[in-house]
C-alpha cells in the first residue's frame, strides 16, 4: 500500500544536472513522489511501462518469477538510483516486479512522455540516458558470464564482496554492511542454492572473516575474501 502521494516540489539527481531551469520545471511539473513501506509493490510485471522512477530514499528490490513460481532477482537498488528507464527504449510493458526492500521508500515518479521529450531536445541529457543504459546491459553480461565461469561459492563471495566495496561503511579495517536480502533471496540474486550460501556464510565466520546476523554482515578483511 502506498502511504502517500503528493506533487514534487524540487528533486536533485545527477542525470538532472544537464538540464536548463526551464527544463526541470517541467519535469517537476509532471513528476509525482510516492512513499512505499516493506514489501509494497511499486509495479508489476506486464503493467504498462509508462514511468520513469528516481529512487530518492530507501532500497527497492527488482525481480522476476517463472511460470512454476521460481523467483529470481535482477537487481538491488540503494538511494540514489534511477530505474525504469527501459521505458524511453520502446518497451511497452514492465518486465519485471518492483517491491519496496526497507520500511521506509521515497520514490520520484515521472511520465516517460516529458522524459523522451528532453532527450529529444537536450543532446547531453540523451547521452547520460543512452550511458547508463549501455552500463546496464554491461553489468547483466557480467552477471550472466559469472553464472557460466564462476562457481556457486565464487559467486557468492562476489556478492558479499561487491557488497562491501559498495554499501560498506568502515570500522577501523572493517566493512559493515547493512543486510536487505535473506539468504534465500542472496541465493536468487547470485544463482546458486540456499544451502550454498548457508555453507559459504558458515565457512567464513568459523574463519572469523566475516560475522553476520540477521541484520547486517561485517566484514572483517574484504582482501582476505578469496
Amino acid at each position: 500500500m502506498v502511504k502517500q502521494v503528493s506533487k514534487l516540489d524540487s528533486f536533485d539527481f545527477p542525470f538532472f544536472h544537464s538540464l536548463t531551469e526551464d527544463e526541470k520545471s517541467l519535469v517537476i511539473a509532471n513528476g509525482t513522489k510516492r512513499t512505499y513501506k516493506m514489501h509494497d509493490l511499486i509495479y508489476r510485471m506486464d503493467d504498462p511501462a509508462d514511468r520513469v522512477f528516481i529512487l530518492q530514499k530507501g532500497v527497492i528490490k527488482l525481480e522476476t518469477r517463472s511460470n512454476d513460481g521460481k523467483e529470481t532477482i535482477k537487481e538491488l537498488l540503494y538511494n540514489p538510483s534511477i530505474f525504469g528507464l527501459e521505458s524511453v527504449s520502446g518497451i511497452s510493458s514492465w518486465r519485471e516486479f518492483a517491491f519496496a526492500k526497507s520500511h521506509q521508500v521515497e520514490v520520484y515518479e515521472f511520465d516517460k512522455k516529458s522524459i523522451l521529450d528532453l532527450m529529444a531536445t537536450n543532446f547531453t541529457f540523451c547521452k547520460e540516458i543512452m550511458s547508463y543504459l549501455t552500463e546496464k546491459i554491461k553489468n547483466t553480461e557480467r552477471r550472466l558470464e559469472a553464472q557460466v565461469v564462476k562457481n556457486a561459492r565464487s559467486r557468492v563471495l562476489d556478492f558479499i564482496k561487491e557488497s562491501g566495496e559498495q554499501r560498506g561503511i568502515q570500522v577501523g579495517y572493517e566493512l559493515l554492511v547493512k543486510r536487505h536480502l535473506t539468504q534465500q533471496e542472496i541465493a536468487n540474486i547470485t544463482g546458486t542454492s540456499r544451502q550454498t550460501v548457508t555453507e559459504v556464510f558458515r565457512s567464513l565466520k568459523d574463519k572469523n572473516l566475516i560475522y553476520f546476523n540477521r541484520n547486517k554482515i561485517l566484514i572483517r578483511d574484504i582482501l582476505k575474501l578469496v
